[in-house]
């Protein structure tokens, strides 16, 4: 079968869903609104707090509105994931 894209067509590269770590995929551990993250306690906060910051580039007062609005049940969601290798937490914003 031929290949139906030409060599100068592009295609673009979505990031994944699952976070990459250690040289492979986390596991999923749960989707968690606020009141669910700070169960974890401070250091969760922070880890999704500078998700927040330096992963999806939002700052200034949107970045603790965005926090304060997560919410298990709808959206936004926290979706977080740990590495199997180093037990590190990563995070995707479920934003449906």
């Amino acid at each position: 079968m031929a290949n139906p894209l030409s060599a100068d067509e592009v295609i673009p590269v979505q990031a994944p869903l699952t976070p990459v770590c250690c040289g492979e995929e986390t596991t999923f551990v749960m989707r968690e609104g606020i009141e669910d993250i700070r169960r974890y306690g401070p250091e969760m906060m922070r880890a999704l707090h500078l998700h927040i910051l330096h992963e999806m580039h939002i700052s200034g007062s949107a970045a603790p509105r965005l926090l304060g609005s997560l919410d298990r049940d709808s959206a936004p969601a926290a979706v977080v994931y740990r590495c199997p290798r180093c037990g590190r937490h990563h995070f995707r914003i479920d934003q449906n």
